[in-house]
């Protein structure tokens, strides 16, 4: 086969990067945590050829399963800029290979294994590009840039990651990526070496390096997914809760491990006791009962602390509060509307056992009328601190404007109050219609508010 060059190297979505130049072809790259490009081979059907057809391999050297829908390979010629493109699909295993056949030759006397997918680009035996993107649309730089990864091999490839291109493939050898496809510095020349080409495809044996620790950070997900948690400011009362992450120099996650747990530039009232480690030893939680600063530091013997942001404590509130609302502000006769206070508990000590009441005397009801937080008598979400109760307005309701007092208490003692305010627009009959006119009850009618005129109540009604 003859195509002038492809390295490939397949590299998915990294959850953590480090930056690196390339020194030669000037582009900035990321070191895969994720998938790679594991091997490339463009001799298939070639003179002196095993294999009858060219191959790309990818390998997820990761703990979690890699999606690729979506995604392609590309290749390009050694200094070229038009790029052929093959589209991937499904998912690679934790530690498991991806084989992407591509062209075959007319030579070569054994078949590769069952491919994962199958396209049809000729790649070079001695020199090429080779890139993972993250959708199918082609490439159209020499030396693109924001690629999932890149690879060149072969002297005269133009574009590669770090110091220079991998050494040139045969049609006898294949560009095989150290450390069974799992070795990634984002330097081309020193990540690949020729060998006697071994295609792998997603049946094979898994293989996942050992990724040796270097730091352990205070973050966010016992998953590695979180990040380092910020600096903050919560309310006295309130938890937080963190994970000690161990991760490798170039930020690789490793694992979620057990470690010494201490608070570092403490102030105010802040106390060790406030920090309370898991059994495992693998997270903590933070509840501070008064105000001040803190930051969390997790430790491991012989690796680097990466500590929390400064978290900063503000007190909580003192008394039980709330704010009154309602559904429908302006109220026809015969319709309901949905009385709401949002309880603010106080938090030093917390509340407890909270209620809160209404006094609708004015519509015919108990002046200690309950709201619920129970998912009932039209409460919408239980448990959410919003208080409510389902009003309805009766037919002969007087119009006018109401204030609808509410008191919020807690089994501490402590109460407050908050207002809720409607309008019950009020209603008429019409006994009959005679030559265009009408009788109407004499009855308080509501004029809305317009602009800046307030609501106006007026008498009418009568003989006509």
């Amino acid at each position: 086969m003859n195509s002038i060059s492809t390295l490939s190297r397949f590299l998915t979505v990294s959850l953590w990067a480090i930056v690196l130049t390339s020194v030669a072809a000037g582009s900035t790259w990321a070191a895969s945590t994720t998938v790679v490009i594991s091997q490339l081979y463009g001799g298939g059907g070639n003179s002196g050829a095993t294999y009858k057809n060219d191959f790309i391999e990818l390998h997820n050297i990761s703990n979690s399963s890699v999606s690729v829908a979506g995604w392609s390979v590309q290749y390009a010629a050694a200094t070229g800029n038009s790029w052929q493109v093959t589209n991937l699909t499904g998912t690679i295993a934790p530690g498991a290979y991806y084989l992407v056949q591509e062209s075959a030759g007319t030579g070569g006397t054994t078949a590769l294994p069952a491919p994962d997918v199958t396209g049809s680009i000729a790649i070079s035996s001695t020199a090429g590009k080779i890139a993972l993107v993250n959708s199918a649309a082609a490439l159209t730089v020499a030396n693109p840039t924001g690629t999932v990864d890149l690879v060149g091999f072969g002297t005269t490839a133009n574009g590669f990651e770090g110091s220079g291109p991998a050494p040139a493939p045969s049609n006898t050898t294949a560009e095989l990526r150290n450390n069974n496809g799992s070795t990634d510095t984002d330097n081309n020349a020193v990540d690949f070496t020729t060998g006697a080409a071994a295609p792998r495809n997603s049946v094979s044996p898994t293989f996942i390096p050992t990724i040796a620790a270097t730091q352990v950070a205070v973050e966010t997900a016992a998953d590695g997914s979180g990040t380092t948690v910020p600096a903050q400011t919560v309310m006295a009362g309130t938890a937080i809760h963190f994970f000690a992450i161990t991760r490798s120099s170039s930020n690789a996650f490793v694992g979620n491990v057990a470690a010494t747990w201490s608070l570092a530039s403490q102030t105010g009232g802040i106390v060790a006791g406030d920090l309370v480690p898991a059994a495992d030893g693998k997270s903590a939680t933070f509840t501070p009962h008064a105000t001040g600063t803190a930051v969390i530091s997790a430790t491991v013997s012989g690796l680097t602390s990466v500590n929390s942001g400064l978290i900063t404590v503000n007190p909580p509130p003192n008394n039980v509060g709330g704010v009154g609302g309602a559904s429908v502000a302006r109220v026809p006769n015969s319709s309901s509307t949905l009385l709401t206070v949002a309880v603010t508990p106080a938090g030093n000590p917390p509340s407890t056992g909270i209620t809160v009441t209404a006094d609708l005397t004015a519509f015919g009801g108990s002046s200690t009328t309950r709201l619920y937080d129970d998912g009932t008598h039209g409460d919408v979400t239980a448990g959410d601190g919003i208080y409510s109760l389902s009003l309805s307005i009766s037919d002969s309701q007087a119009g006018g404007a109401y204030s609808i007092a509410t008191t919020i208490s807690d089994a501490q003692g402590r109460s407050s109050t908050a207002s809720i305010s409607i309008s019950v627009l009020g209603s008429f009959t019409i006994f009959h219609t005679n030559d265009c006119h009408a009788r109407i009850t004499p009855h308080d009618w509501i004029v809305p508010a317009h602009g800046n005129q307030p609501d106006v109540f007026q008498k009418v009604g009568g003989s006509a």
